[in-house]
């Protein structure tokens, strides 16, 4: 007979086993989903980038020419470091659906994330919100697209929230 600590760490592996096929089967089942979903995080931070660079640029411009090309390189910093925000995020969702559907009766937080911990992505917010913030005071254009692409992900949440 086996000692109960070995078939609980068995039993275990076994359902992160279960949990990671259940995500291939997600994933590949909604290619589709996932690639535009991807594609989306592209466009969202790279227009989060590119309106942060280009307004702060414009507002500087006259005032303090030096510092536009340092606006344009945190621009970039913004762009890259949304889409690591983004992509962690995304991918911590995934594994939290994929073990809440191999075991609805356990909590989330009693489940250990191996690759995507909050400790990774949660830092990488200011990247986004900061120069989104300052994008929707400073740009009518951002400010509307960003109400509706917030509107969409509460619509689609809310739908999502009975799978």
């Amino acid at each position: 007979m086996l000692p109960a600590d070995v078939l609980a760490k068995a039993k275990a592996l076994a359902d992160e086993f279960r949990a990671e096929a259940q995500l291939k089967d997600l994933v590949w089942r909604n290619v589709v989903g996932v690639t535009a979903v991807i594609i989306l995080l592209l466009f969202a931070n790279g227009a989060n980038g590119f309106v942060f660079g280009s307004t702060a640029g414009a507002m500087l411009k006259g005032s303090a020419p030096s510092i536009v090309p340092c606006t344009w390189t945190y621009a970039v910093i913004v762009v890259l470091g949304g889409m690591a925000f983004s992509f962690n995020a995304f991918i911590t969702w995934l594994e939290l659906l994929a073990f809440r559907r191999n075991n609805p009766l356990a909590s989330a937080k009693s489940s250990r994330l191996r690759f995507y911990r909050r400790a990774t992505w949660l830092p990488l917010i200011p990247l986004i919100a900061v120069p989104a913030a300052f994008n929707a005071l400073f740009s009518v254009s951002f400010f509307l697209v960003t109400v509706g692409f917030a509107f969409v992900v509460m619509l689609v949440a809310t739908l999502s929230a009975d799978v």
